[in-house]
């Protein structure tokens, strides 16, 4: 790998001297031009000085010789080196220099060239709404010139834009649009960066399967590609994923290999992201020490000192597990720093808020600049812009004082309550609460415990009914002292707030999904109201979902079967309001002025519950600075409605709401174990084998010469060959949920994988199971105990079959349809793909996933099956059936033109290069030189 990096460096400096000695040495000026633009073009990242240098000497040897197309391309090279340097102002002033002469040439590609470099630089001025319009405005001339790849490059962009909006509808239609255009060019490493923006949407979207499912086909294509970094990345973001869902298992395995990854690219900044998230992973899972030792191994890396909020995330991690592990002073110590660490954090915030205000006021200032020097008047104009500028300035720095002086009043006024708060506490009946409920917590621990195990291993059905409702009781206990606990961390101002960025309609959500089973089994009609869309605040995750939990279940509690509940979410102006109503037996009126105070019960409540859980919401919602009120209660049923200031922040990435929701209970399924060669990537083999030892020799045998896939009952191993479609299948007869022989039946069944073959191994040497495979469409059969070198030599000799069946099928694809007499599934599925792009052969918008559609299948497993008994791709498989349709046309007397259009290419020219591409010779010339 170190060589072949090396060696494309040498290439790289041997191509940068040739352009300089051409440059300095030739005599055409054309020449001369086009050296210095592409020597710009290799600077431009490296060194922007000298870029621009060579730029300027192209422009000027462009004027003198009076070469327009080459002096707008030297601007327009100016100009994207100004914008790298963030000379905005003079890169505007080069590109509208250059728009001019490609306008007058009508250059289609330069002037859309000219619009993307133009909505870079309202994007770095923060335009965003001008930005996007621009982009737009490049799309059509890109179409236009059939420029595919800067056309996908500028719907990325326009993605990336709207996700920034918090538009994700419209992000994840332009992604698609993008991911469309360049599965069309089958360009991998462009198939993989749409994969992976569509997986980040939809975790957005907390769409997590789609998320999942998107992520998985990226990292596929950079295992393929050898992209490693890029595979470190995307395996760190499926392990968020999954710790996002609570499938810890998983996430650790993902998080281990993309450390295997990153300490092979030797970056250390990956490694340390990773390094974190397992971190996490081991808090959530419990195991503290080696969060704790995670954490501490991060923050000695010298790549942290300069990342203050991965610096916040580790010591609030430390200051949790050694809470945990009960070593108070190490968990007080890294508090304090975490503390320290926000505060510092804030105030860069509050900077980096008034630094924008003071750019986007900049740069306001500058285009009235200029409107003011175009006009007749200048000298009047530029007084008075004067003047508006002093007075603008004034206007700013007041503005951003009062914002300064209003965020440190709040903070003062909030540190004011709760001075005022805690001089109300009665300390001696806190402390005895404190103290009662402590000691409660552990022999009701050493009851818990042991009725687990009863639970778990006792069959008789009515002991275990028992234990189940004496574990219910003791659990109900549990909840009732840590709300006591809680109680008295209030009173002690103990439990302050922890304000974190979060996006709350998406907390919500994952909040109010964890109570749809509850509505199940309670035969309760529960509906959430949540807006669409985003909404990125400043609350404490912990504090607002002990609020919900404990409204909503009060709601559920005495709500009864058949009866409606409601939770809403809505933001106005500046409060989040938080709404909870029911069709209960509401709270009578004598009482709804109690209804908050501790240890009080309703008369009409038959004495359900403490009267510790509202009073308990009450000063939590107080802790937050907000309002909680008793709405409505009668005969009809309750509602209360909470009220939380609202303080919006920017959106911050990556962050898993799902993890803040404590009480959402995920089974976790056994992991899939995929194991693949790093060395050689050759044919996909799945192997399906419910014996372990059996299952990690195979995976021995093959892994040198096959990419090798494991499942470990038969339907993990149907659900895993319709997902991947190998190239070949190995499975045992004898296996639980669905054997052998049935695995090879519904895989023969299915189009998606009728073609791939298929070798079973047994244990029963008789020759009615034999037979018996074989009819169900087996292409081998292998008796245990085998020879490993037989094994071998089956599985190569069914791969080269499948090698000469291509070749074949090859042939048959320049066959008119018409003619073709199918003898088996493959060559009656590859007749009825030719049909389908016959049915729409002259519409150039049929796409691959059109195709794909109309067969029933994914895209990937269209993919997939076609290169398997093709060789083609998906998308070279419809073009080549377009261009041999059209030899007969031409054979026929048609013209180029119309045969372009009519075999659906959406332009001459491309057609022309595309026929000559596949049979060597321009169409115009094929009928004359096949007569």
């Amino acid at each position: 790998m170190v060589l072949l990096h090396l060696s494309s460096i040498v290439e790289a400096q041997s191509e940068i001297d040739s352009l300089k000695h051409l440059a300095e040495t030739t005599t055409n000026e054309r020449t001369r031009v086009e050296a210095y633009i592409k020597l710009c073009y290799k600077y431009h990242r490296v060194d922007a000085a000298l870029a621009l240098s060579y730029a300027t000497q192209a422009e000027t040897i462009a004027t003198q010789a009076e070469l327009e197309d080459a002096l707008a391309y030297a601007k327009f090279r100016q100009g994207t080196v100004l914008i790298m340097m963030d000379s905005l102002d003079q890169a505007e002033t080069v590109l509208k220099e250059a728009q001019i002469i490609f306008d007058q040439l009508q250059d289609g590609t330069g002037l859309a060239l000219v619009k993307i470099e133009q909505a870079r630089i309202q994007q770095r001025r923060s335009n965003i709404e001008t930005a996007i319009r621009i982009y737009l405005e490049a799309l059509p001339l890109l179409k236009e010139t059939d420029n595919k790849n800067t056309e996908a490059r500028v719907l990325n962009y326009l993605g990336s834009l709207y996700r920034s909006q918090k538009q994700p509808q419209k992000a994840i239609e332009y992604y698609e649009q993008a991911l469309d255009l360049v599965t069309t060019l089958d360009f991998k490493p462009g198939i993989s960066a749409c994969l992976m923006n569509l997986s980040t949407m939809f975790r957005i979207t907390e769409e997590y399967e789609k998320s999942i499912s998107y992520l998985e086909e990226s990292i596929a294509i950079k295992r393929e590609t050898g992209d490693k970094l890029g595979l470190g990345r995307g395996l760190e973001n499926l392990a968020k994923l999954h710790a996002t869902l609570k499938n810890y298992e998983k996430a650790e395995n993902f998080y281990q290999e993309a450390l295997t990854v990153a300490s092979e690219v030797n970056d250390s900044g990956l490694k340390n992201i990773v390094l974190f998230g397992l971190a996490e992973n081991h808090f959530n899972t419990g195991n503290y020490h080696l969060s704790i030792g995670l954490s501490r191994e991060v923050l000695t890396s010298p790549v942290v000192s300069n990342d203050l909020e991965l610096q916040v995330e580790l010591y609030a991690i430390l200051a949790d597990s050694y809470e945990k592990i009960g070593d108070v002073n190490k968990a007080y110590t890294n508090a304090k720093l975490h503390n320290k660490l926000s505060d510092s954090l804030y105030n860069e915030q509050i900077v980096a808020t008034t630094n924008d205000l003071e750019a986007k006021y900049q740069n306001e200032q500058k285009a009235k600049e200029i409107a003011v020097l175009e006009s007749e008047n200048k000298v009047q104009q530029l007084q008075i812009q004067s003047r508006m500028r002093e007075r603008n300035y004034l206007l700013a720095f007041v503005m951003i004082a009062l914002l300064l002086i209003g965020l440190i009043y709040n903070q003062y006024r909030g540190k004011q309550k709760s001075n005022a708060k805690l001089k109300e506490l009665d300390q001696l009946k806190s402390e005895f609460l404190a103290n009662i409920s402590h000691e409660f917590r552990t022999p009701l621990s050493l009851i818990i415990a042991p009725l687990k195990d009863k639970i778990r291993s006792t069959t008789d059905p009515k002991e275990k009914a028992v234990f189940d409702r004496m574990h219910r009781n003791a659990e109900d206990l549990y909840h009732l002292i840590n709300q006591l606990l809680d109680l008295s961390k209030l009173e002690h101002g103990q439990l302050a707030m922890n304000l974190v960025p979060t996006e709350a309609f998406g907390f919500f959500r994952v909040l109010s999904a964890s109570f749809t089973s509850l509505a199940e089994h309670s035969e309760i009609h529960f509906k959430s109201q949540i807006p669409e869309g985003e909404c990125w605040m400043e609350l404490d995750p912990d504090v607002v979902q002990k609020v919900c939990y404990n409204l909503l279940s009060n709601a559920f509690k005495f709500t009864p079967e058949k009866g409606e509940i409601m939770f809403k979410v809505e933001v106005e102006s500046h409060t989040l309001k938080i709404t909870v109503s029911d069709t209960g037996i509401g709270i009578l009126a004598e009482d709804q002025e109690k209804v908050f105070d501790r240890f009080f019960q309703s008369s009409n409540t038959g004495h359900m519950g403490t009267g510790i859980g509202l009073a308990l919401t009450k000063q939590l919602v107080n802790i937050h600075n907000g309002d909680i009120t008793l709405l409505r209660s009668d005969e009809k049923g309750t509602t209360f409605g909470v009220q939380i200031p609202l303080k919006k922040v920017d959106p911050v990435e990556n962050q898993q709401i799902a993890e803040r929701i404590k009480n959402v209970k995920i089974d976790r399924e056994k992991d899939d174990v995929v194991t693949l060669s790093d060395e050689n990537r050759g044919p996909v083999v799945l192997v399906i084998e419910d014996n372990e030892d059996l299952s990690r020799y195979l995976k021995e045998l093959l892994r040198e010469n096959y990419t090798v896939h494991m499942s470990s009952n038969g339907m993990e191993g149907v659900e895993k060959a319709k997902e991947l479609v190998p190239d070949l299948i190995i499975s045992d007869v004898m296996m639980p949920k669905k054997d052998g022989i049935e695995v090879c039946n519904e895989l023969k069944e299915a189009h998606e994988t009728d073609h791939i073959p298929i070798i079973l191994l047994t244990a029963l040497a008789d020759r009615e199971s034999k037979l018996k495979g074989l009819e169900r469409g087996a292409d081998d059969y292998l008796l245990k105990p085998f020879d490993p070198k037989e094994l071998a030599a089956r599985v190569s000799n069914l791969l080269s079959q499948r090698s000469k069946l291509k070749e074949k099928y090859v042939g048959l694809l320049r066959l008119d349809v018409a003619n073709i007499e199918v003898s088996n599934r493959e060559e009656q599925f590859l007749k009825k793909l030719m049909e389908v792009i016959g049915d729409h052969l002259s519409d150039s918008a049929f796409s691959v996933e059109q195709l794909s559609s109309e067969v029933a299948m994914s895209r990937m497993q269209l993919h997939r099956k076609l290169t398997a008994l093709t060789g083609q791709s998906a998308s070279t498989f419809v073009r080549n059936h377009r261009l041999n349709q059209a030899t007969r046309l031409l054979l026929a007397g048609e013209t180029a033109t119309q045969v372009a259009y009519a075999v659906g290419f959406s332009s001459p020219s491309y057609f022309t290069r595309a026929f000559k591409e596949v049979y060597g010779v321009a169409p115009s010339e094929y009928a004359g030189i096949v007569a």
